[in-house]
């Protein structure tokens, strides 16, 4: 079973908080070399899934990952990550796609 974070739709709260499924749990890496697609990907579906009346998280800790094909976001379902700085979403060499759709 995947290790869940704390997460909150709109800020840090008690009563809003709602359980993120961890990319790495999927395998993501965050070494700025291996194509962590499948891991955003499944950890996607997985949050997808939970059906919470906020929708499911996804959390990406720090790192640089990189992506070969874009990710599609169901309806009610989002991305956070460790801050701007730390947690980097990055297309692979020669790719040219919609990074979030």
């Amino acid at each position: 079973m995947p290790s869940r974070v704390n997460a909150v739709q709109g800020g840090w709260s008690d009563t809003n908080k709602v359980s993120a499924i961890n990319v790495v749990d999927f395998g993501a890496r965050g070494n700025n070399s291996a194509d962590d697609y499948d891991a955003f990907n499944n950890a996607i579906t997985a949050a997808a899934a939970q059906n919470t009346n906020l929708g499911g998280m996804v959390f990406a800790p720090a790192g640089t990952y990189i992506l070969d094909t874009g990710l599609t976001f169901p309806a009610g379902t989002g991305l956070f990550g460790d801050g701007s700085n730390a947690t980097v979403l990055k297309m692979a060499d020669g790719s040219n796609i919609d990074m979030i759709t």
